[in-house]
């Protein structure tokens, strides 16, 4: 099931197997195309890999059918900013931080972010 074959994922990337957690993320994409946790998850595999155009466009079709995943939001800043497209990385994180509760520290590093790219506005 899509399920069994994420949480094997989910396990495999916590555990450093890059490969088999992209293989298992794939196989949840042919059961479900429109799981968006598993798109998420490439889409961080990916930057971690530094690519991130690749991961760009996971995390594209991950906010476009779960636009409330906040993760998603900024992840997607993270692959704006490494494809130097600040101001479209400081709109993934208005976004992010709309649904980012307070306390969290992902708001936290998330509003850092946002102000770092402000202040280098040219």
């Amino acid at each position: 099931s899509a399920d069994l074959r994420y949480n094997y994922a989910l396990l495999a990337e916590r555990f450093g197997d890059y490969l088999f957690a992209i293989d298992e993320y794939e196989r949840v994409l042919e059961i479900d195309p429109r799981h968006a946790r598993t798109l998420n998850n490439l889409g961080r595999i990916y930057l971690r890999a530094q690519e991130p155009r690749k991961a760009l466009e996971h995390l594209d079709r991950c906010v476009a059918i779960d636009p409330q995943l906040a993760e998603a939001h900024l992840n997607r800043a993270l692959a704006l900013l490494a494809l130097d497209r600040p101001a479209e990385a400081a709109s993934a994180l208005r976004r992010a931080l709309e649904r980012l509760p307070e306390g969290d520290p992902d708001r936290a590093a998330a509003q850092r972010l946002l102000a770092e790219i402000e202040e280098h506005k040219p």
